[in-house]
């Protein structure tokens, strides 16, 4: 009885388990069948090797205009300021004076008290004269000549009883004069200094308007010369017999 017993019991046990067991595996199954197992991931594929292109360069079809380069302008250096040289006062120094030889006038041209008339540049004016007796008179005149008179060669000029003021414009250093004097008294001026007397050797070593003269001869009816040295502003010289010729530096 007690085998049959326990036959019975493991019987039933083995039924309960495998009815346990059915009912652990069949929802297994179902669950099995339902959810799909992971989905294989395709392998993969790397994409063939492309070669990138050469960049062709892109060639403008207009070449742009280069914009100029500003240039600035150059710095402002400001002027150095050169004082002026001092000012030195100028030697009178006179322009080239060429002798005055009276070949520019006619041969026997003559002239009167208030007349001018140019020779060698400088303009000659005909002045009054002074007699020895300190009268004055405009009756004078003055004459062109050949006559060597003077001493000279060519022209000379013939004064009568009036004066010839020599207008050089510029001072002179000195001067040199012929004469041929043969009668009557005789006027110089120099600087404004007015001289009358009766012959050139009477104002030898004298000093006129600050010049120096010097005369050969001049004793009265002969020829000589007169060397003036000094500056001189304005001059005059005038007689009754008196010839003229080559007043030269």
């Amino acid at each position: 009885m007690r085998f049959g017993w326990l036959a019975k019991n493991a019987l039933m046990m083995v039924l309960l388990s495998a009815a346990v067991l059915a009912l652990v595996v069949v929802p297994l199954a179902c669950c099995a069948e339902e959810q799909p197992g992971p989905s294989p991931q395709p392998t993969a594929t790397p994409p063939a090797h492309t070669e990138a292109p050469t960049a062709t360069p892109q060639v403008p079809t207009s070449i742009p205009t280069e914009m100029p380069t500003e240039t600035p302008p150059p710095a402002t250096v400001a002027p150095t300021l050169t004082p002026p040289p001092p000012t030195v006062a100028a030697t009178a120094t006179p322009p080239p004076f060429v002798c005055i030889d009276f070949e520019g006038p006619a041969l026997g041209a003559d002239f009167h008290v208030g007349d001018t008339f140019p020779e060698s540049g400088t303009p000659i004016t005909l002045e009054q004269f002074q007699w020895s007796s300190s009268t004055w008179t405009s009756a004078g005149f003055a004459k062109i000549g050949n006559s060597g008179l003077a001493g000279g060669s060519g022209k000379e000029i013939q004064v009568n009883n009036v004066n010839l003021r020599f207008g050089f414009g510029d001072p002179r250093p000195g001067l040199k004069i012929r004469f041929g004097e043969y009668g009557g008294n005789l006027n110089i001026d120099i600087n404004g200094v007015f001289r009358n007397f009766e012959n050139f050797a009477d104002i030898d070593g004298a000093t006129i308007g600050g010049v120096n003269v010097a005369v050969v001869n001049g004793l009265g009816n002969d020829m000589g010369s007169i060397v003036l040295t000094g500056v001189i502003n304005s001059f005059a010289i005038g007689g009754q017999e008196l010839w003229l010729d080559d007043i030269c530096p």
